[in-house]
């Protein structure tokens, strides 16, 4: 992941989206740089369900009691590359956001479909050949290993054995 093109995903209260556009200005501090370093960006899409529905075990209450959990869902907002530039983040570090709701001439929801795969990268590209050396390099030692012993036919018989009974 290029560290230049990284986003924040701000799972916001269901409640706090009514006002949320896509274009909207934010305003973003690290916990890694502290109140004293602010960035900014911009919406360029809310999630279409809340991070429950996509979970691999979603919640369920099986009691028949019902309970209201106050569900978030995923804001998608995109840094201002220059500021990243002079203080770079890395992945999986906390944010503080805040979004100004003012202008509501955006789209609520995203639109656009991706073609194709947003980035790429090539750092596993040797791996499958690198994979069958190793595999092949193993193999040619155990048969060498083998026929070394005799070959595979005399791996696969038991050993025979002679017994003799003596009769008077």
């Amino acid at each position: 992941m290029p560290l230049e093109q990284i986003w924040v995903d701000a799972n916001y209260k269901e409640t706090e989206l009514k006002n949320v556009r896509i274009g909207q200005p934010v305003t973003l501090i690290s916990d890694f740089y502290g109140r004293g370093v602010k960035y900014t960006g911009h919406v360029v899409g809310l999630a279409p369900s809340t991070g429950a529905a996509f979970s691999l075990l979603p919640p369920d209450e099986g009691s028949g009691n019902w309970i209201k959990i106050m569900q978030r869902v995923p804001v998608r907002i995109v840094f201002d590359p220059k500021e990243l530039d002079e203080f770079p983040l890395r992945i999986g570090l906390s944010m503080k956001t805040t979004i100004d709701t003012k202008d509501l001439s955006g789209a609520k929801l995203t639109t656009a479909t991706a073609e194709g795969p947003m980035l790429a990268t090539d750092i596993y590209s040797n791996e499958w050949a690198e994979a069958t050396k190793f595999v092949r390099n193993l193999v040619a030692t155990n048969l060498q290993a083998v026929s070394s012993f005799g070959g595979l036919s005399s791996l696969a018989a038991p050993p025979s054995s002679t017994h003799t009974t003596a009769s008077q």
